[in-house]
């Protein structure tokens, strides 16, 4: 026995249904998207939120054009990548005063693997995924050549059981909780947890995950995270890491 499709009229009338009860659906609202234009692309720039036009004018127009450099402290400017990095951390399910937002995401994981390392003096290696985000990987070689140590890279699947066999000589491992090509989620708990049995650090970048996952940064014990603005956190371009 077979059962017939649902014809073009009835699954039209069904995605009007679903999208009538979708609870996210005036968030579209909130965000200057063209008419009839479904954006899907929060992996590369998030859409424009309704209300940065008005707020950068306010920056450009009082805070810079008119207060001038009395806005690091009136308009808060000294304070800013806290603040923002305690909304941040909302996201991330980190506690208050733990999340910093700026630089660049290349510089924030430098920065947090480098750190890493010297918090694990004695073991010379430093785990990655052979598939994640190229920038990572580049950055991961420039740390190693820094500070003298091995890269070796690991699929994440695999990793609780290279960290079984080489553990001990690990000082820290650079995963993502999702893979950015093909959108697969990974265990952060279970990788994080395998990283700490064996002594070594845990570097998670969330710049594909912050924003669209729901993420307990806390929760699981997560050492370093580092993540993007521009992305599903809608920073617009140049927008600074965290």
């Amino acid at each position: 026995m077979t059962t017939a499709l649902p014809g073009a009229v009835a699954l039209r009338e069904q995605a009007a249904r679903l999208d009538a009860d979708d609870p996210l659906a005036p968030v579209r609202e909130r965000f200057l998207l063209p008419p009839d234009v479904v954006y899907l692309d929060g992996n590369s720039l998030g859409p424009l939120p309704a209300a940065v036009p008005a707020a950068l004018d306010d920056v450009v127009r009082r805070q810079w054009g008119t207060a001038l450099i009395g806005s690091w402290n009136t308009a808060g400017w000294w304070q800013a990548p806290l603040r923002v990095g305690d909304a941040i951390g909302t996201l991330i399910g980190a506690a208050p005063g733990q999340t910093v937002a700026g630089d660049s995401t290349s510089v924030q994981v430098f920065t947090a693997l480098d750190a890493a390392a010297a918090l694990r003096p004695d073991r010379p290696l430093l785990v990655t995924d052979p598939g994640h985000f190229p920038t990572d990987r580049y950055l991961a070689d420039a740390v190693a050549r820094r500070r003298g140590l091995q890269v070796r890279h690991v699929p994440p699947p695999d990793l609780p059981r290279f960290l079984a066999d080489e553990g001990r000589r690990v000082a820290v491992v650079s995963y993502s909780p999702v893979d950015f090509r093909t959108g697969e989620l990974y265990d952060m708990s279970a990788l994080t947890r395998a990283a700490h049995e064996a002594g070594a650090l845990a570097l998670w970048d969330l710049c594909h995950a912050a924003g669209a996952l729901p993420l307990e940064v806390d929760a699981l014990g997560v050492d370093l995270a580092v993540g993007c603005g521009y992305k599903f956190l809608s920073g617009g371009p140049g927008a600074p890491a965290f």
